[in-house]
């Protein structure tokens, strides 16, 4: 059984001792570069269809930072929401006939603008196989949003991490029907892994989706906070780290596998 931290540093018991790991991918193992840049394509390919057709585009920002509320009010209730969803949601706010819920839908995931793709974290392969390998169970925990389990699992097997994961254990809100920070998320991998919350891990860059929810059930927790000084209180209890590398090497250095 893996004791909880009681302070925000490394304590290497607590974490080698765990049978799983389970990481969110979104902002933990992946990014997309240039984010901001991303959101303007967005909004920019919805203007563009609107003014293809002849309709007022003045207020899509609006319409999108509002759908942007409503995905999060609704994720935090469990409630996982879909491309299909989304591109609804955006369609009824701007009167636009649903026969462009396709190119609409288009825009959303893969913008005409979009320059970059999604990119690995740092370190991901090399964390990911040195757990699998001294025979840590791996999952994967992610809320859908813009893509589908099907499009991230043809991204990850792409990127060469997929085969790192029990497959059974890589979920996707859209497939489950649950979103985080619902419980029924984190114990339906749980239950997969065979493993008790205690005895398992979870990496994710979300305090509210992430950490807090793993933590109510009684796992440990890492949370990816790249700020230099995040903000956080004295009594933390979860571990803290910068990067995936950072945590491979505290591993390295600060623990022995009886493996």
């Amino acid at each position: 059984m893996c004791a909880m931290p009681s302070n925000n540093s490394w304590l290497g018991s607590s974490i080698t001792c765990a049978k799983s790991w389970i990481f969110d991918l979104g902002g933990t193992l992946a990014f997309e570069e240039n984010f901001s840049t991303l959101e303007t394509a967005r909004i920019d390919g919805i203007r563009t269809t609107l003014e293809m057709i002849g309709l007022p585009s003045g207020d899509v920002e609006l319409v999108w930072n509002k759908m942007h509320e409503v995905r999060i009010q609704k994720e935090s209730l469990g409630e996982p929401v879909s491309a299909d969803e989304i591109a609804r949601f955006v369609r009824e706010h701007t009167n636009l006939p649903s026969s462009f819920d396709d190119q609409l839908k288009k825009n959303l995931v893969a913008p005409p603008a979009r320059a970059e793709k999604l990119q690995t974290a740092d370190g991901a392969r090399e964390l990911l196989a040195y757990l699998k390998v001294r025979g840590l169970q791996l999952g994967l925990l992610s809320n859908s949003y813009l893509s589908s389990g099907a499009a991230a699992r043809i991204w990850l097997q792409q990127e060469g991490i997929l085969s790192e994961f029990v497959q059974a254990a890589v979920l996707f809100s859209d497939e489950i029907g649950v979103a985080k920070p619902d419980s029924r998320a984190f114990t339906s991998c749980l239950e997969i892994l065979r493993t008790e919350p205690q005895d398992a891990i979870m990496v994710g860059d979300s305090l509210e989706f992430d950490i807090a929810p793993a933590q109510s059930l009684g796992m440990n927790a890492i949370w990816m906070s790249r700020r230099e000084s995040p903000d956080v209180t004295g009594t933390a209890t979860y571990h803290i780290f910068a990067s995936l590398n950072d945590i491979l090497e505290a591993i390295k250095t600060g623990a022995k596998y009886d493996r």
